[in-house]
């Protein structure tokens, strides 16, 4: 492939690493369900767009140049070319707001399958205006993105065209150069609906990559690397305990990679703060399942332990006209325990009931007040021997299980929309399944660390990030204390200021300390200064200060000797140099 095209440039904007594959068409990906699904969506929502639209009609410019091509006897869909560019656009269009004198001017309109805008999209549109300001002499200002709603958003194309310039760029670099090397492995959010996921992830795991910690991103990886850190085995031997200081209540708590890939490597779960929870009589247990880009949440799921007795509910909507309804449930079920705490892992759960809340008039303001984020007593605090802290890795540590192959969020949102398609019974027992499976991780999550509050100390895998526990025998563990109280009795000037006990002697003396520097120690002579605002003579003297009564001699030998002094005036003071000359005598 040596065409850049508008599939190169939305990939190139998700990850460099998947433009070079798709470019050199080494490694055959596997399409993910969900990219089918929209994919599917996107067809639909294009014939229903196009069939609203009256038949376009293009600059001549186009058609005798022979730059677009079009797909359809309508003059909507069509591809454009300039050079090595191709670019795709499902409609060019003239704005219906051009007056009747102005240049013809084309805005490109491209279909998505999605009810939000994203910014590979964005990317999109502003490409293929970019071409076709490449077969004109202007580029379109404003361009349109149909998604599933129904209006479509005007996007402006001249911010992007700044974002779609570089990568052109470097797409012609790679191209220019058969041999260049891929860009560095780095997994990212996309990666879950990649088609080349399961090439990078081995790649990854056999090399041992920084970018498996999730936290680890390509700046911090650029940094560790101009260290020599490749891996991150070599990541763990980094960290190091250091003196905690005082912060602010209010300070974040901040996550330490090096800490975490300590924990991978011993495979313990290592404590930089101890997670504040405590077992309560009833606990609730949150997950809430939903349709982020429709704003939409179709399942709330609930497990309630009462002591010894555990009882899961599940609330289901059909449509966006039962959303009220689940809510309203949920609630109902909630209250019947009082204030017991609800525990829930991450932001979308509290948001949900927040969303609910606005949408529908429901009062959430007393279910919210007793939600509990597990995520919140996690991060940053305390640190399990995982790659991440998603709550399918964290499950997966304190022994959850979940009934399907591959959970994630990406897959339930599939088998969402093939059951809204086909109202299998199947595809809902399997989004049933995996959020009690998600209340069920939720719970197991918060027993360990409600367990590992309380038995931190005797626990052989958990162990402390600021001071790591001693492994010894009761006479080591003496042995350690009365080191550690030397340690903390002693400092670099411990001799010159200690205080010292000495018994009265009638036959000691008290040592004198001697006049002048020590043996050794270099002499220090006084710079006079240069400038003299005074001289003052002085007479010499008559008598001997040694030999009373002796006279002394007059000599030709000139004393002289310069002080500084301030000299107080009206306004202030300033500063002067007086020297005092006078005769010596012998």
């Amino acid at each position: 492939m040596d065409q850049i095209t508008s599939d190169l440039i939305a990939a190139y904007s998700q990850c460099q690493r998947k433009a070079y594959l798709l470019l050199k068409g080494k490694v055959k990906g596997d399409q993910h369900e969900y990219e089918c699904i929209l994919e599917e969506r996107t067809a639909a929502n294009r014939s229903r767009y196009i069939s609203t639209l009256p038949n376009g009609q293009v600059d001549s410019h186009f058609r005798k140049n022979g730059r677009v091509r079009f797909s359809r006897k309508d003059s909507l869909s069509c591809t454009i070319s300039a050079d090595d560019l191709v670019a795709t656009c499902d409609a060019l269009l003239k704005p219906k707001r051009e007056s009747a004198g102005s240049r013809t001017r084309l805005e490109p309109h491209v279909v998505v399958g999605t009810h939000s805008v994203t910014d590979d999209q964005k990317l999109r549109l502003a490409f293929a205006g970019y071409v076709v300001g490449q077969t004109t002499r202007y580029r379109p200002l404003i361009g349109l993105i149909v998604t599933l709603t129904e209006s479509p958003k005007q996007i402006r194309l001249e911010p992007q065209y700044s974002k779609v310039r570089p990568i052109i760029n470097d797409l012609r670099e790679q191209i220019r150069k058969p041999l260049s090397e891929c860009p560095a492995l780095c997994l990212n959010k996309h990666c879950a609906m990649c088609q080349f996921r399961n090439h990078c992830v081995h790649e990854a795991e056999k090399g041992d990559s920084l970018s498996l910690l999730q936290r680890v991103t390509p700046k911090l990886i650029r940094r560790y690397q101009k260290k020599g850190i490749f891996t991150v085995t070599q990541l763990s031997y980094l960290y190091k305990p250091r003196r905690r200081r005082k912060k602010a209540a209010d300070t974040p708590p901040s996550f330490n990679v090096e800490l975490q890939a300590l924990a991978i490597r011993t495979n313990k779960i290592y404590l930089h703060e101890m997670p504040t929870i405590s077992k309560q009589p009833i606990e609730l247990f949150l997950d809430v399942e939903g349709i982020p880009d429709q704003e939409f949440d179709y399942l709330i799921g609930l497990v309630i332990q009462n002591g010894n007795d555990v009882s899961s509910h599940s609330f289901w909507a059909n449509s966006a006209e039962d959303e009220a309804k689940i809510f309203e449930a949920c609630l109902q079920k909630a209250a019947e325990y009082g204030s017991a705490p609800i525990y829930h892992y991450g932001s979308y759960d509290p948001r949900a009931f927040q969303r609910a809340s606005k949408k529908h008039g429901i009062d959430c303001e007393a279910f919210i007040n007793r939600m509990v984020n597990v995520n919140s007593l996690v991060f940053g605090k305390v640190y399990f021997p995982t790659r991440s802290n998603r709550l399918k890795d964290l499950g997966t540590c304190v022994g959850a299980s979940w009934s399907a192959p591959q959970p994630s969020g990406i897959q339930s949102l599939v088998w969402r929309y093939r059951w809204e398609e086909t109202r299998n019974g199947k595809l809902k027992e399997m989004l049933l399944s995996y959020n009690c499976d998600d209340c069920r991780a939720v719970q197991l999550l918060t027993e360990d660390l409600q367990h590992v509050a309380n038995a931190a100390t005797s626990r052989p895998d958990v162990d402390f990030a600021d001071r790591p526990k001693q492994n010894c025998t009761e006479s080591g563990e003496e042995i350690h204390r009365i080191l550690d109280d030397i340690l903390n009795s002693g400092h670099l000037e411990y001799r010159g200021k200690r205080i010292s006990l000495q018994k009265e002697d009638g036959n000691s003396v008290p040592e004198h300390k001697k006049i002048g520097p020590p043996k050794g120690h270099k002499a220090h002579f006084r710079v006079p200064p240069s400038k003299v605002q005074r001289i003052i003579g002085v007479h010499r003297p008559r008598m001997c200060p040694r030999h009373k009564g002796q006279p002394l001699n007059s000599s030709n030998v000139l004393a002289e000797h310069t002080i500084i002094d301030l000299a107080f005036t009206r306004n202030g003071c300033r500063k002067t140099n007086v020297k005092y000359a006078g005769m010596k005598g012998y």
